[in-house]
Parts: structure tokens; C-alpha cells; sequence
């Protein structure tokens, strides 16, 4: 009698545990998916962000042609390369540590409240919306010099940690994604440059030896080559977007002509500056003709033109 009673004591036990141990663990997997979800970076054809740096003013990065372009009204340009893999390659990382809250009220405490969150993405294959989340608050320990972010999937409450920066490099603006490349050129084959600045017109011309000036003057020809290296891969900060040439009738302007060999046509470039405007200089090139850059006296003007003085 004892060991029956004993037995069906065990049989109970050991029921409660499986019991517990099912319905636990099926509760859990329920609510934490440390995928959150699962994306084919070469299947995707678009991605929408609206991020709280443009005023959730919606862009979308799209394929096309083997192409990636950034567009956004009327505006539609190549996509900067290395911004849309990094892009990429923390989408494809996403992976949550635990689920941070379950409910909608605590939204607030991650910044994933309306009109909180850092960002909104969707990502899609064709016409198939395979992610769709918000970016929220990252927060970073000193004492272990590490950082999470938290993320909410935007068909439901659950708030998750993910490790690393992705509130902060993913939720970038539209600017982030666009190519800020204003000239492209080997500095090795030029030969001329011509600069115009308060209606004066300085050359500088390249010899067999060095570099002369239009009035026979000879030029430090390291400090030639190492404005022309500057000047091969010049990048602008900012965009001036809402820019029109016909603002410009009463600004001062600056130009600068560049040929040499292997060119297909002379590079030139066009510079105002705008009274009224922040930053106050615009500058475009003939290699992007369709774009207006911008930046104060020192990052664009000065890395743009120089004086004689300059180059002695």
C-alpha cells in the first residue's frame, strides 16, 4: 500500500513538471523571437525609412537596374554605396536579446511612442512587406562600453533589446543615403587650372617641370599636387536642395575651370555665396550638374579655390 502511494505520488510530480515545463516554454518561445525577422538582403527591391531627422518625411532606397537609388520627391539620385551596405549589414544582424516590454504603455520608456521613434522601416521583396519596425532609444554602459537599441515590429506591442548603435546608423536621413561626391577626376592628368574670383581670372599651367602661373611665376608644385589630391575626390557636407541660379543675380560668385588629359569635356565649377542663406555658400560642378551643394567658407569655398599665395 505504501509503495502505491508512493508511485502515484511521483506520477503527479513528475506530471506538474512536464506540465509546467510545456506550457512555460511554449509561452516563452511565444513571446521572444530573437529573430524578429528574417530578411534576403539580394531579394530586396525597396526600403521606406521616415526618420525623425527629416521630420518623418518618408524616402525610399530602391533597386533598379542593378542599381540602388535614393529617392525622395522630386529628387532621385544614386545611392551612396557604403551607407547602403552598412545599411545592410545590421539589418541582416538584428537580433533581439530579450523582450524589453510587452506593452503599448510602456512604449515611452524606449522612445517607440507616436512621433517618438528614432525612425520607421520597411523593407520589401517585390510587393511582399517582409519587415516593418521602429527604431527607439539606444543607451550605452560606461562601466562595460556597451550599447543596445530598442525596437518595436510595427504590427505589435512587444518592445525589443537588440545590442549595438542600430537606433542610432539606421535611422539616418535622407541626406545619409545620398551621394555627396561633387568632383571626380586623376589628379595626374591635369594640366590647366583657372580660377575666377571677384571678376579676376588667375591660371596656374603645368610644364614639363612644374607649374607656372599666367604671369610666369613658378609655384611650389607639392603644394599644386597636394590641393589636386584634395581636390580629385571632393565631398560636400550638405545639400541646397531649394537652391535656384536665378537667387543668385546679386551674389557674389567664384568659378573654376579644370582641363587637362584624359577628360571628356573641361570640369567646371560654379560657387555663390547667398546672403540670408545657412550655410551661406553653394557650390555644382559640371560632373553633377544637377545638384547644388552646400558649406560654410572654410569646408567648401576654401577647399575649392585658392589664391597664388597659396601655391608659392
Amino acid at each position: 500500500m505504501k509503495n502505491r502511494n508512493l508511485w502515484i505520488v511521483f506520477a503527479l510530480l513528475a506530471g506538474l513538471y512536464i506540465f509546467s515545463q510545456f506550457f512555460s516554454g511554449r509561452d516563452r518561445n511565444r513571446s521572444f523571437n530573437p529573430e524578429i525577422f528574417t530578411i534576403d538582403t539580394s531579394a530586396i527591391s525597396k526600403i521606406e525609412i521616415s526618420s525623425k531627422s527629416d521630420n518623418y518625411e518618408s524616402f525610399t532606397l530602391e533597386r533598379s537596374n542593378g542599381l540602388w537609388l535614393a529617392k525622395k520627391g522630386s529628387i532621385s539620385t544614386k545611392a551612396e554605396n557604403s551607407a547602403l551596405q552598412s545599411f545592410m549589414t545590421q539589418l541582416t544582424g538584428i537580433k533581439a536579446t530579450r523582450v524589453a516590454a510587452k506593452k503599448k504603455e510602456k512604449w515611452s520608456s524606449f522612445e517607440l511612442g507616436e512621433e517618438e521613434a528614432k525612425a520607421q522601416v520597411k523593407v520589401y521583396e517585390g510587393n511582399k512587406l517582409t519587415a516593418d519596425f521602429c527604431l527607439g532609444a539606444f543607451r550605452f554602459n560606461n562601466q562595460n562600453q556597451t550599447a543596445v537599441s530598442f525596437i518595436r515590429k510595427g504590427d505589435q506591442e512587444e518592445v525589443y533589446a537588440v545590442d549595438g548603435f542600430v537606433s542610432m546608423s539606421m535611422s539616418q536621413g535622407f541626406s545619409s543615403y545620398r551621394n555627396k561626391s561633387l568632383l571626380k577626376f586623376n589628379p595626374a592628368d591635369i594640366t590647366n587650372l583657372s580660377f575666377t574670383q571677384n571678376g579676376e581670372t588667375r591660371t596656374l599651367s603645368k610644364t614639363a617641370n612644374n607649374w607656372i602661373s599666367s604671369v610666369g611665376e613658378a609655384l611650389d608644385s607639392t603644394k599644386v599636387a597636394n590641393y589636386l589630391k584634395n581636390l580629385s575626390n571632393f565631398k560636400a557636407s550638405k545639400f541646397a536642395d531649394d537652391f535656384v541660379e536665378a537667387q543668385a543675380n546679386n551674389a557674389q560668385k567664384a568659378s573654376l575651370k579644370i582641363t587637362g588629359n584624359n577628360l571628356l569635356a573641361p570640369i567646371n565649377i560654379d560657387c555663390y555665396q547667398v546672403p540670408g542663406r545657412d550655410p551661406a555658400f553653394v557650390a555644382r560642378s559640371s560632373q553633377k550638374s544637377d545638384t547644388w551643394f552646400a558649406g560654410d567658407s572654410l569646408s567648401l569655398y576654401r577647399g575649392l579655390f585658392k589664391e597664388l599665395k597659396d601655391f608659392e
